[in-house]
């Protein structure tokens, strides 16, 4: 009886010690994911701002066109 005890004692300690790892893997994945998605919204503000540059040189681009025709 008293090595059961012992054996359990064991097993919980064992399973303890890999839930305790399996918090850790989990927080530093957690991490390394939300460093990520701050990468990625970066890039996603970059194109946004470079899409608007676009857009305002197409329009430009437009308007000089137009009024090189109109003077025509």
């Amino acid at each position: 009886m008293k090595n059961f005890k012992i054996v359990c004692l064991i097993v919980l300690f064992v399973v303890l010690i890999a839930s305790a790892l399996a918090v850790v893997y989990s927080k530093y994945d957690s991490r390394l994911l939300f460093i990520e998605i701050q990468a990625q919204e970066q890039a996603l503000n970059q194109a946004e701002v470079e899409w608007g540059q676009m857009q305002m040189e197409l329009t430009n681009v437009c308007r000089s066109k137009t009024s090189r025709n109109a003077s025509r």
